[in-house]
């Protein structure tokens, strides 16, 4: 047999072109390709191409650290971490006839452009008044709401993360912008949830927040023009963020120690404070993973075991099939009131009335 041929340098150089832009069989080429196809395939690379090559979906996010070599910075785009998005609604119209308060809801991220009328939101102790040409950007979590009589609103609700869970933006939301639609930023957000709204819901004048979540794709080819037309909204609402100085967070970082504490705190026990001793098995100090925790999460490790039993909480009170007592004990607390002002301090609703609104 003969002896096979060398590639040239040539062709050495083309390879390492092809692989540089993305183009091979690995890596975040294939993604990038999918969401210029498709607008918004539900998973989006961080930092990815454009939809039409003029609008980017994801637009100055943070990536990972400024690479050290051509080799890390190669690896670093193949390892690119996934955003997860998806439509939840769109509506336009008179969405909440009733000017009472809603039972207390886990709600997605929401933005909400008030027409007429009003809107009244509470959350963790917190209440805002939306009136006519305000805009609220409101956060996914907890909370209520009531219509003020006549009122008419333009709303987009929708998902916008990481696949951990953790949340694209998690600082300078749920706030009122008073006569946001009179800014220029505030026109163009408009234009594009109203542009949205038209090619979610072709041929329909108004639709109620009831009939807009009932509304389903029925075909492929509506799916995939739905989410396109998701991708070119969401590249309005990430410039809106920006000019707002609302800033994307980095998700957890892939650093070893962090994905130890993170293990650790998921299999700890939730039945009893945790305890520091229970970290001895980690490659670095708990110090450092403080460190690591402050400037990734913004949270403290206690803070997160502590969300952790916060979220234990409303899904066993959301069963409703033990009592308040026994959810307490579940979770550690040997008496009531001191379970009761813990989850109030955090949701700013007690057991008993976040129990009674689902």
């Amino acid at each position: 047999m003969g002896r096979a041929s060398r590639p040239s340098a040539l062709q050495k150089r083309s390879a390492r072109r092809s692989g540089a832009n993305g183009l091979g069989k690995t890596g975040s080429g294939g993604d990038e390709a999918l969401v210029r196809a498709t607008g918004s395939p539900g998973l989006i690379p961080a930092g990815c191409g454009s939809t039409n090559g003029d609008h980017p979906v994801m637009s100055d996010l943070p990536t990972s650290p400024p690479p050290l070599s051509v080799r890390q910075h190669l690896t670093s785009l193949r390892r690119r971490p996934i955003l997860f998005t998806d439509l939840l609604w769109v509506y336009w119209g008179h969405g909440f006839p009733v000017s009472k308060w809603n039972g207390v809801q886990e709600v997605p991220g929401t933005i909400l452009f008030v027409d007429h009328g009003g809107m009244q939101y509470e959350w963790e102790g917190e209440s805002v008044t939306c009136r006519a040409g305000d805009i609220f950007f409101s956060q996914a979590g907890l909370r209520r709401h009531r219509s003020l009589p006549k009122t008419k609103v333009l709303s987009v609700g929708y998902e916008l993360g990481w696949p951990n869970g953790e949340p694209l933006y998690r600082e300078g939301l749920n706030r009122l912008v008073a006569g946001g639609t009179k800014t220029k930023w505030g026109q163009r957000l408009y234009k594009a949830s109203l542009t949205l709204f038209h090619r979610v819901h072709p041929r329909v004048k108004e639709l109620t927040f009831a009939q807009a979540v009932q509304k389903d794709c029925s075909t492929l080819s509506a799916y995939v023009t739905q989410q396109a037309a998701f991708a070119e909204w969401l590249t309005v609402l990430i410039g809106v963020f920006d000019e707002l100085g609302i800033k994307a967070e980095l998700p957890m970082a892939n650093l070893s120690p962090v994905r130890e504490a993170k293990a650790l705190l998921d299999r700890a026990p939730l039945n009893r404070p945790f305890s520091v001793t229970q970290s001895e098995k980690l490659s670095v100090s708990w110090r450092r993973v403080e460190q690591l925790f402050r400037s990734e999460l913004h949270l403290t490790p206690r803070q997160y075991f502590e969300q952790r039993r916060l979220a234990q909480a409303r899904f066993r009170l959301k069963q409703g099939r033990s009592s308040i007592k026994e959810v307490a004990s579940e979770l550690g607390f040997s008496n009531l009131s001191h379970f009761s002002n813990w989850f109030h301090s955090h949701t700013g609703y007690s057991p008993r009335f976040f129990r009674g609104s689902q």
